[in-house]
């Protein structure tokens, strides 16, 4: 059968999840390599598309399942777009080639296409391919419509063509590697002190600020003990950020550290975070036979210790998505840029204890704003 028509039947049935999806072909042999490009992780359970596309999954999770298909790796996500995100196609295509197709039930879409590390190509599928589209996609795309009725067989099409593999009904049926999504973005939205604290300004606070090259030295040198010590007191706040939410871990001096001893600590700082938010979000995505724990005597008693462990496993995931934010934070405080540094600190902060924000805030706002930077430079 044509794969256009192979497709549209595929579409049409009632037994297959197609109301929206993203599918990523990523050419690599292994499942896990795959995953873990994928801001996934090594699998430990197995799920059907079927199954996971009858539940509703909001935050805190996110899910794909992936397995082998033609020369490469098939990801999927019911009701997901991450492999849609230029971030994850460079990761995914670097030393290789990377596909996505994507589509919701508002029929938002797109097509994608990565090699070595660079997005060749994405538009969107309804609006079909651009007039200047790489010469590298010309064999994938020819004599596809993507017009009304044929645009999702067509971007299936495509996707066969650069996997080398069909997509059948089984596919959606059978079994696959399935794991949590935990993408370090979620860790390094931009911040700014402005939009963090009352009253600062992020200007008044650079830390390179060395006045004009035809200054005299002597008044050179003010604006170096200044800048100097605007940079430790934004370094003292940013330790002060991280102590609130993160007291069970010793902070080593940024100053000591090598570049590479830094950058090394933030790798392991972020790996730490996605464990721990995978920890958390791992409670809201149980296997099915973690309903049929705890006590089943039916009494009185057992419905309260039921209650109780249950109650006991939310606020532990809770704690553990919480502790996320705070790594991130401990995180952040590693940059070379004590403004960055403390914005990111605090931003993860935020997270990482709501309801302590308030107080934190204004802990750090009276330490900027009550505190000579003059001074701070001095007791160097």
């Amino acid at each position: 059968m044509h794969a256009l028509d192979h497709y549209t039947d595929l579409l049409a049935r009632p037994d297959v999840p197609t109301v929206a999806l993203c599918l990523t072909v990523v050419a690599v042999g292994d499942t896990d390599e795959a995953l873990l490009r994928y801001d996934a992780f090594q699998p430990d359970r197995r799920a059907t598309l079927v199954d996971l596309a009858e539940e509703v999954w909001m935050e805190p999770v996110r899910i794909v399942v992936a397995d082998r298909h033609g020369d490469g790796v098939l990801l999927v996500e019911p009701n997901g777009f991450h492999g849609t995100r230029p971030p994850v196609l460079r990761r995914l295509s670097r030393g290789t080639t990377a596909a996505s197709v994507y589509w919701n039930v508002n029929a938002v879409s797109r097509l994608s296409y990565a090699c070595d590390g660079e997005v060749i190509a994405a538009f969107e599928i309804l609006g079909g391919p651009p007039r200047d589209l790489p010469p590298v996609l010309v064999p994938f795309l020819d004599g596809l419509d993507f017009g009304p009725g044929l645009a999702w067989a067509s971007a299936l099409t495509f996707l066969e063509r650069v996997a080398g593999a069909r997509l059948t009904a089984d596919w959606f049926h059978a079994p696959h590697p399935a794991s949590l999504i935990v993408d370090p973005e979620r860790f390094d939205r931009p911040a700014t002190l402005a939009a963090l604290l009352p009253g600062i300004r992020d200007h008044h606070w650079s830390s390179r600020s060395v006045g004009g090259p035809n200054l005299p030295e002597p008044a050179r040198a003010v604006f170096r003990r200044r800048a100097e010590g605007r940079g430790r007191l934004l370094r003292r706040a940013a330790d002060l950020t991280v102590r609130q939410v993160l007291p069970d871990v010793a902070l080593s001096d940024p100053a000591s550290l090598t570049e590479t001893e830094r950058q090394q600590c933030r790798a392991d700082l972020m790996a730490a975070a996605r464990e721990s938010y995978r920890a958390g979000a791992g409670r809201y995505w149980a296997d099915e036979d973690d309903d049929d724990d705890g006590p089943t005597g039916g009494g009185i008693e057992d419905l309260v210790a039921e209650i109780s462990a249950e109650q006991a496993a939310e606020e532990a995931a809770q704690a553990a998505l919480r502790r996320s934010h705070a790594l991130a934070a401990a995180r952040h405080r590693l940059l070379a840029d004590p403004r960055a540094a403390l914005a990111g600190a605090l931003a993860q902060a935020r997270s990482a204890d709501p309801v302590g924000w308030p107080h934190l805030r204004q802990q750090v706002t009276d330490l900027l704003t009550r505190t000579d930077p003059d001074a701070v430079a001095e007791e160097a």
